[in-house]
C-alpha cells in the first residue's frame, strides 16, 4: 500500500515537474547540450565533443590542405617580388663585395646591417647610411629545415606590411638566420628581395660553442638573445620576434598598433602573440578566464531569459532557481564548444582583442619595447637554460623576478605551423 502510495507520488511529481519552467528549461538544455551541439561541432577539433583521434585527423586534413595553398602562393609571392625588383635595378643588384643587397654581413661580435625597409616600393634598396628611428622591427628567427616554413612566413609578413600603408612605413623586416652552416640555409638566403637576412655565424667559424654543443636549449636561448639584441640595435620603439612557423593572421599589423596603445600594455615586460588553441579553455588553471567564463554565463542568460520569461509570465518575478540552472547550462555549452571559437569573435575589430596573464608556455610570437626588450636580453643571458628550464621558462621567471606584467594577446595574432621549435638544433 505504502510502496503504491510512493510510486503514485513520484509520477504525479515527475509529471507535475516537466510541465513547470524548471523542468521544461531542463529538458531543452540537455537536447542542445547532447543532441544539438554534437551535431553541429564535429568538424570543430578544439570542441569537447571531437574525440583526441578525430581531433588530429581534423587538423592534419586542415594543416595539409593550408600548406599546400600558402605554400604555392608564398612562391608565386617571392618570384613576383624578385621579378619586380630585378626590372626596377634594371638587372640584379649586388653590394659592395657582391654581397646581395638584402643580405647583411653581421654576424656575432659585428653590429647590425644598415638597412633599412621602404614599403612603398615592391622591392627593398639598401643603404650605408644609418638607418632612421624604426617604430616595429620585426624579426624572423630561422634554422634550415624542409619544410618550407620560412617562406610563408615571411612572404605573409611582407604582403602584409605593403597592404598596412602609412602606418607600416616605418617597420623593418628582418630573417634571423641561426643555422650552424647559414650558407646552406638557401631558403632564408633567396629571400633577401623581401627583407634583410644577417646570420648569426660565418661558415668558417666553429658551429657552436663546445659548451652549447650538446645542450640545445642553451642554443635556443642564444640564438634568441642574438636576434634580439640585432633588432634593439636598430633602436626601435618594439621589437616583434617570431619564429619560422609562426604565420601571422591577416590582421596583424592593425591589431598590434590598437594594441600597443593600451595602457596595459605600457610598462609590460613583454607581450605573447600565441597561446596553444587546446589550452585556451575556461578549465585549464587560469584565474582570470574563471571569471570570464561566469561572466558569459550571467550575460547569456540574463539575455535568454529575461525575455522568454517576460512573455510567458509578464506578472511574475523571475526565479533565481531557473536562472541558476540557465546560467549553468550556457557555461557548459561555452566550454564544451571550446573557448577558442569564442575567441574567434573577437576579430571582428581591433577593439574586441583582449590582454590576458601570460602563462610560461610558448614562444611563436613576441613583443617586447625597447627598454622590455634589454631588460629580458639582459636577464636571458644571465640564465642557463636546460631541459625543463628552456627559453619560454627563462623568460616566465624573468617576468617574475622583475614584477612587471607578462600579458597575451587573445585571440592569437600568429598560427603555429610547425611540429617542433623552430630553434632546435638540427640533428
Amino acid at each position: 500500500m505504502l510502496k503504491g502510495g510512493w510510486s503514485r507520488f513520484v509520477l504525479m511529481y515527475r509529471h507535475r515537474l516537466w510541465r513547470t519552467d524548471l523542468g521544461i528549461l531542463t529538458m531543452g538544455g540537455l537536447f542542445v547540450l547532447l543532441v544539438i551541439l554534437p551535431l553541429a561541432c564535429r568538424h570543430l577539433p578544439y570542441s569537447y565533443y571531437v574525440s583526441r583521434e578525430e581531433r588530429e585527423s581534423l587538423l592534419n586534413v586542415e594543416a595539409s590542405e593550408r600548406a599546400a595553398v600558402e605554400a604555392e602562393w608564398a612562391r608565386r609571392y617571392v618570384r613576383k617580388m624578385g621579378e619586380a625588383r630585378r626590372w626596377s635595378d634594371g638587372g640584379p643588384f649586388e653590394g659592395e663585395g657582391g654581397v646581395d643587397a638584402g643580405v647583411s654581413e653581421y654576424h656575432e661580435g659585428g653590429g647590425p646591417g644598415p638597412i633599412v625597409q621602404d614599403y612603398e616600393k615592391h622591392a627593398p634598396r639598401p643603404t650605408k647610411t644609418e638607418p632612421p628611428s624604426v617604430d616595429l622591427a620585426i624579426v624572423v628567427v630561422t634554422i634550415g629545415r624542409l619544410e618550407g616554413y620560412l617562406t610563408r612566413v615571411v612572404a605573409t609578413l611582407h604582403h602584409l606590411l605593403t597592404q598596412c600603408g602609412s602606418p607600416c612605413r616605418r617597420h623593418h623586416l628582418a630573417i634571423c638566420n641561426v643555422d650552424p652552416k647559414p650558407q646552406s640555409h638557401t631558403e632564408a638566403l633567396d629571400l633577401a628581395p623581401l627583407a634583410t637576412v644577417f646570420s648569426r655565424l660565418d661558415d668558417g667559424m666553429a658551429s657552436v660553442e663546445s659548451e652549447t654543443a650538446s645542450n640545445m636549449f642553451e642554443k635556443e636561448k642564444q640564438d634568441y638573445t642574438f636576434c634580439l639584441r640585432w633588432a634593439l640595435n636598430l633602436h626601435p620603439r618594439n621589437v616583434a620576434v617570431l619564429e619560422d612557423d609562426a604565420v601571422p593572421q591577416g590582421d596583424f599589423f592593425p591589431v598590434l598598433h590598437h594594441i600597443l596603445t593600451r595602457r596595459a600594455t605600457q610598462h609590460t615586460l613583454y607581450l605573447k602573440l600565441y597561446h596553444p588553441e587546446r589550452l585556451q579553455g575556461y578549465l585549464h588553471p587560469e584565474p582570470a578566464r574563471y571569471f570570464e567564463w561566469l561572466g558569459l554565463g550571467l550575460m547569456g542568460a540574463y539575455l535568454l531569459y529575461a525575455p522568454l520569461y517576460a512573455l510567458m509570465h509578464p506578472n511574475r518575478h523571475l526565479k533565481p532557481l531557473t536562472f541558476f540552472l540557465l546560467v549553468v547550462m550556457i557555461m557548459s555549452a561555452a566550454e564544451l564548444v571550446g573557448r577558442h571559437y569564442l575567441l574567434e569573435l573577437r576579430r571582428l575589430s581591433p577593439h574586441l582583442y583582449s590582454l590576458a596573464p601570460a602563462s610560461e608556455c610558448c614562444t611563436p610570437g613576441m613583443v617586447f619595447s625597447s627598454a622590455g626588450g634589454k631588460l629580458v636580453l639582459e636577464l636571458l643571458l644571465a640564465e642557463t637554460c636546460q631541459k625543463g628550464h628552456a627559453k619560454d621558462m627563462a623568460l616566465y621567471v624573468a617576468a617574475r623576478q622583475t614584477g612587471q606584467a607578462a600579458l597575451v594577446i587573445e585571440p592569437n595574432l600568429v598560427s603555429h605551423i610547425g611540429e617542433r621549435s623552430s630553434l632546435a638544433r638540427a640533428k
